[in-house]
């Protein structure tokens, strides 16, 4: 086992007793900074289970990546105990710093997992499923949000323009835990899933400065262009004003 890879990551390595391919198995393992993530916004009240708050203030996993770790190192520690019914190579790589995107990166440029040159990289994510289910989806899963902050002149009214912001959106960010969990069982519909692949999720809320934050998830990404051309309208308009009310469709 080694320690400090790229920073904090941790690679194990277990041989088996036979030849055989060389297999990795990936973990995130960073926690995240609770007062900078939580839905719903503005930043109050909490979305998520208190129990899974760090013993470092301010800290907590939000994005499954204790479990994700936990299950790396139950499978290694079960598949130690019985090696001699491994063929070839298992390694197991703990990545830090996979919600700033630098950890992945800082543990390649070591050198060490291609030197071990796994055949296979294998890797999963948490998801509310109903225990013992284990879910497959083609492309792209889970992905991050984009991230900004619209900086306005003195007097203009944020809060209105994360109001016109918000409304781009044809998914709303879930308010709370029963908000989210009827939201991911409807997509347990295959039609509501599919009713849903071309989306974009939007979250705007006033900041002091004046400015207003954002959260954004277009789906698919080509459509991001799109929605930014539509945000940059929705700045153009007088502040407190609105667009006439039409109904929501997919981006186009």
């Amino acid at each position: 086992m080694t320690t400090g890879v790229g920073g904090h990551g941790v690679v194990a390595v277990l041989d088996g007793s036979a030849e055989g391919p060389t297999i990795a198995y990936r973990a995130d393992m960073d926690a995240v900074d609770a007062t900078r993530n939580v839905l719903p916004f503005p930043r109050t009240g909490r979305v998520y289970d208190e129990g899974f708050a760090s013993t470092v203030p301010g800290v907590a996993h939000l994005c499954g990546h204790d479990l994700h770790t936990a299950i790396g190192i139950g499978v290694a520690r079960t598949l130690a105990e019985s090696s001699e019914r491994v063929r070839g190579r298992l390694v197991f790589v703990f990545q830090p710093a996979e919600e700033p995107l630098q950890g992945a990166r800082a543990m390649l440029d070591t050198g060490l997992v291609q030197r071990l040159a796994p055949r296979e990289f294998y890797a999963l994510h948490t998801s509310p499923f109903p225990t013992g289910t284990i879910a497959v989806s083609p492309g792209h899963g889970l992905p991050g949000l984009d991230q900004l902050r619209i900086l306005l002149p003195d007097g203009q009214d944020a809060a209105a323009l994360a109001a016109g912001v918000e409304a781009l959106g044809t998914v709303h960010f879930p308010q709370n835990v029963t908000e989210y969990h009827a939201g991911f069982h409807a997509l347990l519909d295959p039609a509501a899933a599919a009713a849903r692949q071309e989306s974009a999720s939007v979250a705007a809320w006033p900041e002091p400065g004046p400015a207003v934050g954002v959260l954004l998830r277009v789906w698919p990404q080509e459509h991001c262009r799109t929605y930014a051309h539509r945000s940059n309208a929705s700045r153009r308009r007088p502040v407190g004003t609105s667009s006439p009310s039409t109904p929501r469709s997919p981006p186009s």
